[in-house]
């Protein structure tokens, strides 16, 4: 029992050695956790990724030319800009079936209801290989512009 009681059984040398932690290894680990910090950092800012906002689109016909009309809620609107990709996407009618334009209008004047509010992005587009008998709804991408990760966590 009384061994268990005496914890003076090592050396002075020994005690100092235990009872602290060396400083190069310090230095080495914080200078590695640096760099990994500085890394992500600088990934961060030049990492560009392009995000889209996923919205339905109400599509009509009249002639070759398919309208569409698109209603994106208000704090997603302010990422949108003329000229942005817009995808319209028929999978739910025909597969495999998508239309590519470009955003062509924005109406600034702001939709609520009762669950949202919304603007409303209109535009229209030139096709001659599909006819619409009536109203159709089907899922729309807006391709935004690239932007940085670091700005996008800025915002």
């Amino acid at each position: 029992m009384e061994n268990k009681d005496n914890i003076e059984l090592r050396s002075e040398k020994v005690r100092n050695i235990i009872g602290q932690i060396p400083p190069k290894i310090i230095r080495i680990g914080t200078a590695i956790f640096f760099s990994i910090f500085c890394f992500l950092l600088l990934g961060a800012y030049f990492f560009q990724f392009e995000p889209s906002i996923k919205t339905t689109a109400l599509l009509t016909q009249k002639g070759d030319t398919i309208y569409y009309h698109l209603k994106v809620s208000t704090s997603d609107v302010i990422n949108v800009k003329p000229c942005q990709k817009l995808l319209l996407n028929f999978d739910k009618v025909l597969k495999n079936t998508m239309i590519e334009t470009d955003i062509q209008y924005i109406d600034t004047t702001v939709f609520v209801s009762d669950t949202r509010s919304y603007m409303q992005v209109t535009g229209q587009v030139q096709s001659s290989k599909m006819v619409l008998v009536d109203k159709i709804e089907v899922s729309a991408t807006i391709f935004t512009d690239r932007i940085s990760i670091i700005d996008w966590l800025l915002r």
